[in-house]
């Protein structure tokens, strides 16, 4: 089993696996991915305890897109900081530390 995010086409057939009955350990041996990791997508993009293919595509996108947005620096004087180090050859260490 590789580490690797569920793709559209990953949720589609879950999505399909799970209405059929299957459990979360057959849906993992048959997708590839550890069963914690079937019960979690389940968890995580479920919308009032049923599990949608599309919705939970759309609920993993805006989550990933908030965690884009989280990590922009918005305090200005410490990104003038950080930047003037920079050009200093600081290393993200140092600028941190």
């Amino acid at each position: 089993m590789s580490h690797h995010h569920f793709t559209r086409d990953d949720r589609i057939k879950l999505e399909t696996l799970k209405s059929q009955g299957l459990s979360n350990r057959q849906i993992a041996q048959i997708l590839g991915f550890h069963k914690s990791s079937i019960g979690r997508e389940l968890r995580r993009n479920s919308v009032r305890g049923r599990y949608c293919s599309t919705a939970a595509d759309r609920l993993a996108i805006n989550r990933r897109q908030e965690i884009e947005r989280k990590k922009k620096l918005d305090h200005p004087p410490l990104l003038r900081y950080v930047i003037s180090k920079s050009y200093e050859y600081w290393s993200p260490e140092q600028i941190s530390g």
